[in-house]
């Protein structure tokens, strides 16, 4: 999951801070030609959450949209106001041999700016295992 946070106002002039994620999958195989093999997980958490500059992000995000294994699976967003928390939760289908696995995607944020006006951003993104087989459409 990449995620871009955006700070903005509102026409009243009240601030908000918007998280823009990308949720793609990827072959096991694949993690160590990207550098992200030490985010690899054996469940549905990890701890080993990584940061990217935003061009750096940009192009890694690129070249898993262009791998062979590599699946956007979704595009959730979130707003929600300095030192509040924000849960976004969504569903999204991987595919299988059988049909498609349903997974729930849940991605909660906690933002604080602090005194120099920079985020402290303390995040939780869970996929659920599968919860339910979908049968293949027939040609």
């Amino acid at each position: 999951m990449f995620m871009t946070p955006t700070m903005g106002s509102s026409n009243s002039g009240s601030g908000y801070l918007q998280f823009v994620s990308k949720v793609a999958e990827l072959d096991d195989s694949e993690l160590e030609a990207f550098f992200l093999d030490n985010m690899r997980v054996s469940g549905n958490e990890t701890d080993q959450a990584g940061g990217f500059d935003a061009e750096d992000a940009a192009s890694l995000f690129e070249g898993i949209k262009r791998s062979p294994t590599g699946k956007l699976l979704g595009l959730p967003t979130v707003v929600t106001n300095a030192g509040k928390e924000a849960v976004v939760s969504t569903s999204f289908q991987i595919p299988s041999d059988t049909g498609a696995m349903l997974r729930k995607l849940e991605l909660g944020v906690l933002p604080i700016l602090n005194e120099d006006g920079q985020m402290e951003l303390t995040l939780a993104a869970t996929i659920s295992l599968p919860e339910a087989e979908i049968p293949a459409e027939e040609p």
